[in-house]
């Protein structure tokens, strides 16, 4: 449990964050953002990579 993997810091409660495992967050979460923000954020940039290095066909049609 959350309290005993604190007490085995030997560090008081109030010295972590918690809100991982207990959802209490110090400052107000933005719903849109989650725990795979950044994961996402690296597959788009990987993505915008492949289109430079595979332009689509027919783009200077549009």
């Amino acid at each position: 449990d959350v309290e005993g993997m604190v007490r085995a810091t030997g560090q008081p409660m109030n010295k972590f964050c918690l809100a991982c495992f207990n959802g209490d967050y110090p400052l107000p979460v933005d719903p849109a953002l989650d725990k795979f923000i950044m994961e996402k954020r690296e597959n788009r940039s990987k993505a915008l990579a492949d289109q430079e290095r595979h332009p689509t066909l027919f783009a200077d049609l549009k």
